[in-house]
């Protein structure tokens, strides 16, 4: 240790990494180091997040090498060289385009603490403005300037800087939320603050020139904002003229899962702060900003060392890499299974308080459990880190108090390197609890700043209210049956009911009184084409207002319709062209009620627990498929549609009562984004198509998972429509109901199989290999006439479809952002009721004009297709349930094929980081 006393003795008393790792790290490969007695370390750190692609990357030295050996000039100011120019080149080819074709780029000085300087100058020089607003618990740099605009009172004190022309807003750090509540309207709040502040004459606060944000606060805490608080704070300094400044020195070039935080919320900034990454570990700093701005004259921000060429040739080398292997959509993998693994040792050890972050950038808040409102624990994280230490794991501390261990490791790393990082957490923790004896205070201050964010912001306990993370582990063992999920569900089975009854008589009713499975089909269309042009609507609906009202109003609409369907009944009049119209009102009401409600049931059931929750669902379901057809023909033959259409009114009026009551107790996790941003329903549309297009385009493995979807439930929906006149074709509608209650049976068998199973892996390939068999059983009703085949049949195909519906439902509840969810389903049903009302429509006209008719008894095709399928009614029908089977079997094996489909669920990482959080502060459990 020789070499290491000599530089502690002759360094600086302001070193930080150093006071804490004793050792001399020699060397160094991917993501792990070497210290001088040979120890190898898994570097958790990255160099602050400087080397993306860890240590000494071969392509990069090749690089640097073949540099060096060029004889170009190594430091040429803000010259033109070949380098500089090959680095901006990349560089803009990796921003968004439709932001590179307006953007500007200046170099700064190697740090991105003068770059954040800069761009604080570029919108103080170009509006004419000199106030800045910043956030509290804000990291940008250690000058002047950049220390003015940070939000960590500790590491200011003593160097005379006050708040000056920066202010303060508080960051939306929902685990401790700064306005004092739950942390469920955390967003909402922080910007209405903004909003407030902005809009009072008499807040004290000049018009800003620039807001300036970190998407994910990294020395602050590894503190990520929500998509939609960030879209709501883009638009909020749109409307008041005021730039936006992202600081994305650490999150930038794939760190949080995509190559720039900012871009998954789907807006654009005025100014970008780049540093670290950038360089490829050499020291290099720029601001990108829209041209607007570029106003300011020859030589206003300069600087010596801004023109380092070996950094330029090293960033662009790393920069590639990193689109080349799209290692930002593997940190986005890794980061979940690290996140996930965290969680699972947050369950035997409560003083992890807190796990959070986006991608690879990951913090876990150390908490005291024992003591009351779990106060942050810096004494124990800082334990915590130097066990890790010992162990062979770099880790850093920040936050508050330095209670936040945080995890950077370079993009590369693979699954055995999360395993091994978990690993050795798990140990340290559990040696540092094993060390500390009996607890001392738990914001006790280190002797020692563990890096630059780490000094408490104040002594003592905090005077906001603090979360339970014991009491949240707790409750979370408790179960899913809370109030709230179970008034839901009864409330919905209460109207499934309704429906399910509804839906069999007028089925029945409309073939018996037409006889033609083409007009059959157009009934199916009218519900399919007005869903498919208001569906858009109800996905801003569902994620832009109150969703209990949403739902209160679809139930109230609802019961109008069934109360004039009834008016019509009673006098006599009822046609099948009021029946075509009661399809598309009622399915109008249906489409924007339904993403209000999936989204507003993912909100109050935990992640871990929805599959459960649509084994729940299924199982409800299912009996009322095996209850519903033999209800209704009880109830046609003795009271006619008259009774069934009264039964349905008081389905309606027992459940809709039982589902707002649901909604009233879990108001804060249902309400969506509601008061976080300004704007028309037409707009609301817009952002929310646009909001959804843009995460299909982030994803694209859910690109291929929208489209198979789209392809199966079009064959499913067509094989389940023709079934009806495929039966009632050569059988009585008591039969029909026989053999829906067969398939019903079928559909609870697989329901409740789910729910003993708990399945909570390897959902996709379930799914598909479910449909596989499916499409095989659909087939097989097509080949067969008998009662008891179809019967058989019927069962298995509901049981195959029960168990494919309930995984995909869980993967995309799981995969999909929160506040996104709405627009998303609305989306996605948007593109499967376009593909079935064309399927349906064809399907329907083959059998009318072509398969029925050739398939007649003397028909064209009755000695070659008819000799091994039959002739006769039915028969048409019978085949186009053939080709439906085919080409669902086909589809599916293919998609079996596709290891990247197959494995989506381990690949596409969990989007819902703060749910379980928000549920059980809304009555519902986590176990």
């Amino acid at each position: 240790m020789h070499r290491f006393e000599t530089i502690r003795q002759l360094e600086s008393s302001a070193r930080t990494y150093a006071s804490s790792f004793e050792a001399v790290f020699e060397s160094g490969a991917g993501a792990l180091l070497r210290d001088q007695s040979g120890r190898e370390i898994i570097d958790c750190l990255s160099c602050a997040g400087a080397l993306p692609l860890g240590h000494n990357h071969p392509e990069v030295n090749d690089a640097i090498r073949r540099f060096f050996q060029s004889g170009h000039v190594q430091q040429a100011l803000d010259l033109s060289t070949p380098a500089k120019f090959e680095f901006v080149k990349t560089l803009f080819e990796t921003l968004p385009d439709d932001w590179a074709r307006r953007a500007k780029i200046q170099f700064c000085s190697p740090s991105g603490s003068d770059a954040v300087e800069a761009a604080m100058k570029l919108t103080r020089f170009a509006t004419g403005r000199q106030t800045i607003v910043a956030f509290s618990g804000a990291y940008h740099g250690m000058t002047r300037g950049a220390l003015a605009a940070m939000g960590n009172l500790g590491v200011k004190s003593g160097l005379g800087l006050g708040a000056g022309d920066v202010h303060f807003a508080p960051y939306p750090y929902r685990f401790r939320c700064p306005f004092g509540t739950d942390g469920t309207e955390t967003d909402a709040l922080s910007i209405q603050y903004l909003r407030n502040l902005l809009a009072d004459p008499e807040s004290g606060v000049s018009k800003p020139a620039a807001v300036v944000v970190e998407v994910v606060q990294g020395e602050g805490g590894c503190i990520p904002v929500s998509d939609a608080w960030l879209r709501a704070l883009r638009q909020l300094t749109r409307a008041h003229e005021i730039a936006l400044i992202i600081d994305e020195v650490q999150t930038g070039f794939g760190r949080t899962g995509s190559m720039f935080a900012f871009e998954r919320a789907g807006i654009r900034p005025d100014v970008l702060v780049l540093s670290k990454a950038i360089g490829g570990g050499f020291p290099l700093a720029v601001v990108v900003y829209d041209e607007v701005l570029d106003v300011w004259p020859r030589g206003k921000h300069a600087g010596t060392f801004r023109g380092n060429q070996i950094a330029m040739v090293a960033g662009k080398a790393t920069i590639e890499i990193l689109r080349r292997d799209r290692l930002d959509a593997h940190a986005a993998q890794m980061g979940a299974l690290l996140v996930d693994g965290l969680r699972e040792i947050a369950r035997a050890h409560p003083e992890f308080g807190d796990v959070r972050g986006r991608g690879l950038m990951v913090g876990v808040e150390i908490v005291d459990p024992s003591s009351d409102g779990a106060p942050q624990d810096g004494e124990l994280a800082r334990a915590i880190k130097l066990e890790a230490f010992r162990n062979g794991l770099l880790v850093e501390t920040g936050g508050r108090h330095g209670a936040v261990l945080r995890l950077l490791p370079p993009l590369i790393v693979n699954r055995a390197d999360i395993s091994a990082i978990l690993e050795r957490l798990d140990a340290s923790i559990a040696q540092a609890k094993r060390g500390r004896g009996p607890r001392g205070g738990a914001n006790h201050r280190s002797d020692e700043r563990d890096g630059e964010a780490a000094r408490p912001v104040a002594q003592g306990r905090s005077a906001l209210p603090q979360a339970e993370p014991v009491k949240r582990e707790a409750e979370r063992r408790r179960g899913l049956l809370k109030p709230a999920f179970l008034l839901l569900w009864l409330g919905e089975t209460a109207l499934d009911f309704g429906s399910a009854l509804m839906s069999f008589a007028l089925a029945a009713w409309i073939f018996q009184k037409t006889g033609s499975a083409e007009r059959f089909s157009f009934a199916v269309l009218s519900a399919a084409i007005p869903a498919l042009l208001l569906t858009p609507v109800a996905g801003a609906l569902a994620d832009r207002f109150d969703r209990r009202w949403v739902i209160a109003g679809c139930d109230v609409a609802m019961a109008i319709m069934i109360g004039a369907l009834a008016w019509l009944l009673f006098r006599g009049a009822l046609a099948p062209g009021h029946l075509y119209f009661f399809n598309a009102t009622s399915a109008a009401i249906g489409c924007i009620r339904m993403p209000a409600y999936r989204a507003a049931v993912t909100a109050i059931v935990p992640r871990e627990r929805l599959t459960q929750a649509s084994g729940f669902t299924g199982t409800s379901q299912a009996l009322l498929r095996i209850a519903a057809p033999l209800i209704a023909g009880y109830v046609l033959a003795d009271y006619g549609l008259k009774g069934i259409v009264g039964l349905d009114m008081l389905m309606i009026a027992a459940g809709s009562a039982a589902i707002f009551a649901a909604l009233l107790r879990a108001a804060h996790a249902i309400r969506g984004v509601v008061g976080a941003v300004d704007a028309s329903l037409i707009e609301g549309v817009s952002a929310s198509f646009a909001a959804a297009v843009r995460y299909f385009k982030s994803v694209p493995m859910f690109q291929g998972l929208a489209a198979y979807n789209m392809l199966q439930e079009s064959l499913l929906l067509l094989s389940s429509v023709m079934l009806t006149p495929l039966v009632l074709s050569t059988h009585s509608s008591s039969t029909l109901g026989l053999i829906l209650t067969y398939g019903a049976l079928g559909g609870l068998a697989g329901s409740l199989l789910l729910l003993v199973l708990r399945i909570e892996a390897r959902l996709m390939s379930l799914a598909l290999f479910a449909d596989a068999v499916l499409a095989m059983l659909i087939a097989l009703v097509g080949f067969s006439r008998s009662p008891a085949a179809w019967c058989a049949f019927v069962f298995l195909a509901y049981f195959a479809s029960s168990a494919s519906s309930a995984c995909t439902s869980a993967l995309w509840a799981r995969k999909t952002p929160r506040e996104m969810r709405g627009s998303i389903f609305a989306l996605n049903t948007s593109m499967n009721l376009a593909a079935m009302s064309i399927v349906v429509l064809v399907g329907g006209v083959l059998c009318q004009r072509l398969f029925e008719p050739a398939l007649a008894d003397g028909g064209a095709w009755a000695p070659t297709v008819g000799a091994w399928l039959g002739t006769g009614k039915g028969r048409g029908i019978g085949l186009l349930l053939v080709l439906c089977g085919a080409a669902g079997c086909v589809a599916s094996l293919l998609a079996l094929t596709c290891t990247r489909l197959r494995h989506l669920d381990a690949l596409v990482p969990d989007q819902t980081h703060d749910d379980a959080r928000d549920l059980l502060r809304n009555g519902v459990a986590v176990t």
